[in-house]
């Protein structure tokens, strides 16, 4: 590390590493408002370094998949284990293993990394329309905080095949019923199962 802005480097990789899989950290007894780098650090580490770090790298893994994670944590290592190591360069990394993928996973990470709190995902139903929309909030400080979140959505009924959905920043995600399922019910349809996220979903309607 560089500097201390950069302590979430060595702290949550470290958690992330020796923790039994998958991480699961609840969100809600997560109050602060301060990013994970941030120069504050210098005069104690915060225990968010090592939860919230942690669990942000495990929704990492389920973005990524757990192959191109390990080459990120394994070049990370091999170049910076006797060296200095920055949030960017860790980024750099990121970038380079990743870009195969259809996303901006650097845009993704750093909206974690360089904000504080975490997003509640509201998720509404039209019955009259048969679609979901989904919209963000930050949980604590200032309301135009926004995250590039990633969402699973499958259908219970097995009629449909799990898929990675975007809820971008300052916009609704607004998803037929008809796309996520063949069944003609809601209740077939289910978020996040069996994956690790950092953020809390409410559920407003019945």
């Amino acid at each position: 590390m560089s500097w201390w802005n950069d302590i979430w480097l060595s702290e949550s990789i470290t958690s992330f590493l020796s923790t039994q899989r998958p991480i699961v950290f609840d969100s809600n007894t997560d109050l602060t408002s301060d990013a994970l780098v941030n120069d504050l650090w210098a005069d104690n580490i915060p225990q968010i370094s090592y939860t919230k770090g942690a669990a942000i790298l495990e929704m990492l893994d389920s973005v990524i998949g757990t192959n191109r994670m390990r080459k990120v944590l394994r070049d990370y290592v091999r170049n910076y284990q006797f060296g200095i190591a920055t949030t960017a360069n860790f980024l750099n990394i990121l970038k380079d293993v990743t870009k195969d993928l259809p996303f901006d996973t650097v845009e993704f990470f750093s909206s974690w990394l360089y904000q504080g709190s975490h997003p509640i995902i509201f998720i509404d139903y039209d019955k009259e329309m048969k679609r979901f929309i989904l919209s963000q909030t930050p949980k604590m400080g200032p309301r135009n905080i926004q995250w590039k979140i990633p969402i699973w959505i499958d259908c219970i009924v097995g009629t449909k095949r799990e898929t990675l959905y975007w809820i971008p920043k300052n916009q609704q995600l607004i998803l037929d019923l008809q796309n996520l399922t063949t069944s003609d019910s809601k209740d077939a349809v289910a978020f996040n199962r069996n994956k690790a996220v950092y953020y809390q979903i409410s559920y407003r309607y019945k």
